[in-house]
């Protein structure tokens, strides 16, 4: 698992419920670009699901991201 990928999980993790990119980029101080290749474009889908919803922290209906 790459090293940005460990940090997203790692949020995820400690923070139960679904965040979108924008949220969790923002929450771990990393670009907002990279965030969303790694939850979005990921092949590997054990560590994080995505779902459509409401994000938990800006309350945007958007597409998701949650620990598995």
């Amino acid at each position: 698992m790459d090293p940005l990928r460990t940090v997203i999980v790692r949020y995820l993790r400690a923070h139960p419920g679904a965040y979108c990119v924008e949220c969790i980029a923002a929450a771990i101080r990393r670009p907002l670009s990279k965030v969303t290749m790694s939850v979005l474009g990921r092949t590997d889908i054990s560590t994080v699901l995505t779902v459509p919803g409401e994000c938990l922290a800006c309350r945007r209906d958007r597409m998701l991201a949650r620990a598995a």
